[in-house]
Formats: C-alpha cells, sequence, structure tokens
C-alpha cells in the first residue's frame, strides 16, 4: 500500500526491469528502496503499524541496513545467506571462494 501511495520509491534492477520492493525468504525480508530520509521514515512507520498489530516487534539487533556503494557501505553485512551482497567488475575473484568450498566438497563424493 506505502508503494502505491508513493511513499516508498521502488527498486529497479536494471534498466527496463520489473520494479521490486520486497523479497522474503525463509525467517528473512529485505526491503527495497530509495535511500532517502522520507522513504526510511515509511519503512519504520510500516514496521512500527506492524509491531503493533502482530505483537511481534522488530530486532534492530539482527538487523542491518545496506545501501548503494555510491551512498554508504555497510561492512558489517557484506554477505547474506554465504553469498555476496555487492559484486563489481571481477566476478571472477569474487565468487571464487564459493566454486572452490563446491569444488571441495564434491571432492569428498
Amino acid at each position: 500500500m506505502a508503494e502505491k501511495r508513493k511513499e516508498l520509491t521502488s527498486f529497479r534492477y536494471s534498466r527496463g526491469g520489473h520494479k521490486i520492493t520486497y523479497l522474503y525468504f525463509t525467517n528473512d525480508s529485505m526491503l527495497f528502496t530509495k535511500a532517502s530520509e522520507r522513504d526510511c521514515r515509511s519503512i519504520k512507520t510500516i514496521l512500527d503499524c506492524y509491531a503493533r498489530a502482530s505483537g511481534q516487534v522488530v530486532n534492530y539487533q539482527k538487523s542491518a541496513l545496506c545501501v548503494s556503494r555510491r551512498v554508504h557501505f555497510v561492512a558489517c553485512h557484506e554477505r547474506y545467506l554465504g553469498l555476496p551482497n555487492f559484486a563489481g567488475q571481477n566476478k571472477n575473484e569474487l565468487f571464487a571462494s564459493i566454486q572452490n568450498r563446491v569444488w571441495n566438497r564434491l571432492k569428498w563424493w
């Protein structure tokens, strides 16, 4: 609803690509929006409303904020589900550790 009311700015992952505002995983939610004070306040308002309605409270100690490199990079949250959050020019170097771990596991078979 906040997106429809233009309280949040959707994230476009590529030119001409679909816009996304959120992704849900098993126990996690990822929100995507413009790095603006207005959008951040909207997310906080939504989380507060959810907490009042459900009785569940967001654990900010376990939460992280990541924004684009042009704004700020949060080093404490460089990986999610074992994968890097940001991929630069040299993707071979970035994913080499994952490739090595998979290869080492396959050697055991």
